[in-house]
């Protein structure tokens, strides 16, 4: 809950939930699904939020995005396929360097305003 809402009230959710979930201990498929659902869940709010406010505005435009919503769908479930085959050759302590590169990469973003 405290990840949540920090990530929330900083806008970069993936990257507190990661630092999180790296100091639990868990296997990398734990941390890895885990990471995923969490995500799943957040942006299947955010967008069922967003989508219903953009459809009441905008239901003509909303036609054209079809094609890039259905592209990106089938580009996220290839990336998971891709992800699940990457994460059996994997360790642990790699996910957590990748996981902590990333932070400090996104950290770094921040602070030069970058991101």
């Amino acid at each position: 809950m405290l990840s949540g809402f920090f990530g929330g009230l900083s806008g970069n959710q993936g990257a507190l939930r990661s630092a999180f979930l790296v100091k639990l201990g868990l296997s990398k498929e734990a941390f890895v699904a885990t990471a995923a659902v969490s995500a799943v869940l957040v942006d299947a709010v955010r967008l069922i939020v967003y989508g219903v406010g953009f459809l009441a505005e905008h239901f003509a435009r909303s036609q054209q995005l079809i094609l890039p919503v259905a592209v990106g769908t089938v580009c996220a479930f290839a990336d998971a396929l891709i992800g699940k085959r990457v994460l059996r050759q994997a360790t642990l302590r790699t996910v957590q360097a990748v996981v902590a590169s990333m932070m400090l990469f996104v950290g770094g973003g921040l602070a030069l305003g970058i991101l």
